[in-house]
């Protein structure tokens, strides 16, 4: 293969490595995004790992969008977990109907305009291009 792949230059550069498709990579994060529908997972991931504050609170966003409006009591009480989650750690939430997780952390979160971010999906890591290192 003669190039690298969109993902390769954007994990390289994040990774300081010289990241390839297979590789398991280290990256510094601009941005975390999470959503009601994966957060609360992670919330019980960083609790057994001993979590107690987040890496920069300015840097965590979560979005109410995969389950908006809630349809069952299952899925309001996990708005009510990411919402108390950011209270307690001081990150932002986007509640339901203020956008799509994808858009907003550029959209809302000015001061991010300009970097990569990377969101974590059930299909897959989904990088955003819009300041690609080159």
């Amino acid at each position: 293969m003669s190039g690298k792949t969109i993902s390769e230059k954007i994990l390289s550069a994040k990774s300081h490595t010289d990241a390839h498709a297979g590789d398991i990579v280290v990256c510094d994060v601009d941005l975390v995004v999470g959503t009601d529908a994966s957060s609360p997972m992670a919330f019980d991931y960083f609790r057994r790992m001993g979590g107690n504050t987040l890496f920069d609170p300015a840097r965590v966003a979560f979005s109410l969008d995969h389950y908006s409006p809630p349809s069952t009591p299952k899925t309001a009480a996990f708005h009510a977990e990411v919402r108390a989650f950011a209270k307690t750690y001081g990150a932002t939430v986007f509640e339901v109907g203020e956008g799509i997780s994808h858009q907003v952390d550029h959209s809302r979160l000015p001061r991010f305009a300009d970097l990569t971010t990377l969101q974590a999906q059930s299909s897959g890591v989904m990088p955003d291009t819009k300041a690609l290192p080159r």
